[in-house]
C-alpha cells in the first residue's frame, strides 16, 4: 500500500478523504441512474461556486434519494472541519465529524469516518503545520500516466528524460 501522508488537499480536504467520498459518490450515482458528468461535478463542487440554478438542481437531484444527499452533507461537514484556522478547533471539529458521522445510516459514510479514526493524528497534523501532499500525489500519478501510455521504455534515460519534461516545477 503507498504511503499517503496527509493530510490535506490545498483547498481543504485530504486526497484520502476525497477519494472515499468520490467512489461513494460515484456508485450513489449509479444507483440513481444519474445524468453523468454534469451531477458528478455539481457534488464535487463546493456549494459557495455553483450558480444559483445549479444549487437548486442540485437540492431537487439529493432530494429524490437520501442516500447521495448524507454524502454530500457529509462532504460539506467536512470542509467545514478543514476551515477551521486553528489547531484546536480543527481537532474539535473533526472529533465532532467523527462522532456525528461513525453512527450513519449509511454504511459508506461510516466506512469513512472509521477511516478518517484511523488517520486521525495525520489529518490532525494539517491543522498544526498546514502542509499537504497533493503535489507530490499529482506527480505521482502524472509518472503512471506516463508509464501507462509508454508500453515501457527500453531505454530507461529516455524514460526519465519524458518524467521530467512532463512534471517540470510550475514556475
Amino acid at each position: 500500500m503507498r504511503l499517503i501522508a496527509a493530510i490535506a488537499f490545498k483547498k481543504g480536504v485530504p486526497p484520502l478523504v476525497i477519494q472515499l467520498f468520490s467512489k461513494s459518490l460515484e456508485a450513489a450515482c449509479k444507483r440513481t441512474h444519474s445524468r453523468g458528468r454534469h451531477e458528478q461535478r455539481l457534488l464535487h463542487t463546493s456549494p459557495d461556486k455553483l450558480k444559483a440554478e445549479e444549487q437548486d438542481e442540485l437540492k431537487v437531484w439529493l432530494a429524490q434519494d437520501p442516500h447521495p444527499e448524507r454524502l454530500y452533507n457529509a462532504l460539506q461537514h467536512m470542509r467545514t472541519v478543514y476551515a477551521a484556522h486553528t489547531e484546536e478547533s480543527g481537532k474539535e471539529a473533526l472529533q465532532q465529524w467523527i462522532a456525528e458521522h461513525l453512527t450513519s445510516p449509511t454504511a459508506a459514510i461510516r466506512s469513512i469516518a472509521k477511516t478518517v479514526v484511523q488517520w486521525r493524528e495525520s489529518i490532525q497534523n494539517y491543522f498544526s503545520f498546514r502542509v499537504t501532499n497533493a503535489p507530490i500525489e499529482g506527480t505521482h500519478n502524472k509518472v503512471e500516466v506516463i508509464k501507462r501510455r509508454a508500453y515501457g521504455y527500453r531505454n530507461i534515460e529516455r524514460f526519465k528524460i519524458r518524467i521530467r519534461l512532463e512534471c517540470k516545477p510550475a514556475m
